[in-house]
């Protein structure tokens, strides 16, 4: 069981961001083509990122918490594209929520000091 602990974790994670796009109907999830290319992007350079710090000896994922398969020869195991597509969802998901709530604050300040 301990070979899909990090799987596990990352969907418990990734809830409460398909959640709040949900309860807040922003659509990121349904910006595909959009979500997709930031996706793609964020995958370049984190898995750049990934392969530095492995070639340093800072980091190296845990087989034993993994599901065993990977890219690039094995060495990146396929919950990483989970992770970074999961965090790049949620940080939009974040990033609209924050532009909701100041969106809102705005109309609720024009509303009580009209000019």
């Amino acid at each position: 069981m301990a070979h899909v602990t990090y799987l596990v974790l990352l969907l418990i994670l990734l809830f409460p961001a398909m959640a709040a796009d949900r309860w807040f109907g922003l659509g990121v999830l349904a910006e595909s083509r959009r979500l997709g290319g930031t996706i793609l992007l964020m995958l370049a350079i984190f898995l750049t990122w990934d392969a530095v710090g492995r070639a340093a000896g800072i980091w190296w994922p845990d087989p034993a918490h993994t599901l065993g398969p990977g890219l690039v020869g094995g060495l990146v195991p396929l919950e990483e594209l989970l992770f970074v597509g999961g965090t790049t969802y949620a940080l939009l998901v974040l990033w609209r929520v924050a532009a909701l709530a100041q969106s809102r604050r705005g109309a609720r300040r024009a509303g009580a000091h009209p000019r």
